[in-house]
């Protein structure tokens, strides 16, 4: 009875729009900042650059900032930060934390594990949710960022609000 009580609660807490169908962001262009250090920023800035090539024109243009220093939120933005193990729900290597208010996107802080080796995987699929994707379905494969590009021309084709 108390999970079903937490359960109930938790769920009362996510959006219905971002379960439901995704939230896209309505700026025309959405900063992205890199936290992550000389060697995971290759692979983020690579990110972009796939999903700007792979985007519909109603999407976002994204626009890719190194950063140095600690890591901390940017309103309106996407924000890329490495983080101990501990800092992540268990059984994940990368988790995108996302606000959304009224059916936009306002910000999302994507955090990659420290120890994980740096590649191209965790940041496509984290950027596949700061851009408004919440769900996981049958188009997941192991290639990174082709099979979130797919789920991004759904969610801002369906979005007749965007531009």
């Amino acid at each position: 009875m108390v999970r079903i009580a937490l359960l109930l609660m938790v769920l009362a807490l996510v959006p219905v729009e971002a379960t439901a169908r995704g939230v896209p962001w309505r700026q025309h262009r959405v900063m992205v900042y890199d936290h992550t250090g000389p060697e995971w920023s290759p692979y983020v800035q690579d990110a972009v650059n796939r999903y700007n090539g792979m985007l519909p024109k109603r999407a976002p243009t994204l626009v890719y900032v190194p950063m140095s220093g600690p890591c901390r939120g940017h309103k309106r933005a996407i924000v890329f930060c490495i983080v101990p193990l501990a800092d992540l729900p268990a059984g994940n290597q990368a988790w995108t934390h996302a606000q959304s208010q009224a059916g936009e996107m306002l910000e999302a802080l994507v955090r990659i594990d420290e120890t994980v080796s740096p590649g191209l995987e965790n940041p496509c699929h984290e950027m596949m949710h700061a851009l408004g994707w919440w769900r996981h379905g049958a188009w997941v494969d192991v290639r990174p960022c082709p099979y979130s590009a797919n789920a991004m021309r759904d969610l801002y084709k369906r979005d007749r609000k965007h531009r």
